[in-house]
Order: structure tokens, then sequence, then C-alpha cells
């Protein structure tokens, strides 16, 4: 089973000060809204305010896994789209289908055994065309 992961979760959602934490309480967050990240999943569907809140909820619940950024339950497993939905008390068609949109979006990949991260734009066969370097960056 692969392992969802936030991409760049380092990168983007750790500061000095958290990297000393064993536990978070808070995530620190950009609250930039003239990305476009934040434009395509806010205005590109009709459910993308929706879709922001899971991204949100998503990002709390990744910053208390035992590997931050990634969605694993207490015993060090992946837990599955229908565990996550449960957990944050979503219907699990709303998250997902954020899950899909944020995957494409490049937020969100999935590191199969072997150690291989993709992120949805690579899984869809995107490599090479620009894109690695533009990937948006979450709230930034």
């Amino acid at each position: 089973m692969s392992t969802l992961r936030i991409i760049g979760w380092n990168e983007h959602f750790e500061n000095a000060t958290s990297r000393r934490l064993n536990h978070l309480r808070k995530v620190p967050l950009p609250n930039r809204h003239d990305t476009e990240f934040y434009a395509e999943l806010v205005e590109d569907h009709e459910d993308g305010p929706a879709h922001f809140g899971v991204w949100i909820a998503l990002l709390q619940l990744a910053s208390r896994s035992s590997e931050r950024g990634a969605f694993l339950n207490h015993a060090g497993a992946p837990l599955t789209v229908r565990q996550i939905a449960r957990i944050l008390r979503m219907p699990e068609a709303l998250v997902e289908c954020a899950i899909t949109r944020l995957k494409a979006l490049g937020v969100l990949g999935t590191e199969v055994e072997g150690g291989v991260r993709m992120s949805g734009r690579e899984q869809k066969g995107t490599e090479g065309k620009g894109r690695e370097e533009q990937q948006p960056r979450a709230g930034e």
C-alpha cells in the first residue's frame, strides 16, 4: 500500500521552532491568497472552498503524524482515504475528491514501496514539460 504525503512538507510547513518539537500543536501556514495554487484550488471547482477546508485539515493531520507530512496510523501503517475522512469527520466523497485535486495540483503525492515519491503531476506524465520547477507551493 502506498503512503499519502504532503509534497515539500519540510520546506513549506516547518520552521526553526517546529523542528525542535517532538509534537506539534499548530502548523506554520502561509497566509497568501494571491498564488496560482490557491486560485486553482478554490476557483476551478464548484467545491473548491470545501477542498481548501480539507487541505487545511490534512495539514493539521499530517503535522501530528509520527513522520510529519505523511498520513500514517499510530502503528506507522498508511491511512486509507476512508480512515482520513473518518478522522477529519468529513464526508469520504469530499475528502477523496479533494485529495485527487491536491495530487493533480502537485501538493500531495504517494510513496510506493521502494521509496519512489510521485506527485499527481508526475503521475499524469507531465515530467519534462517545465512543470517540475513550477510546482505550486501551498499558500505561497
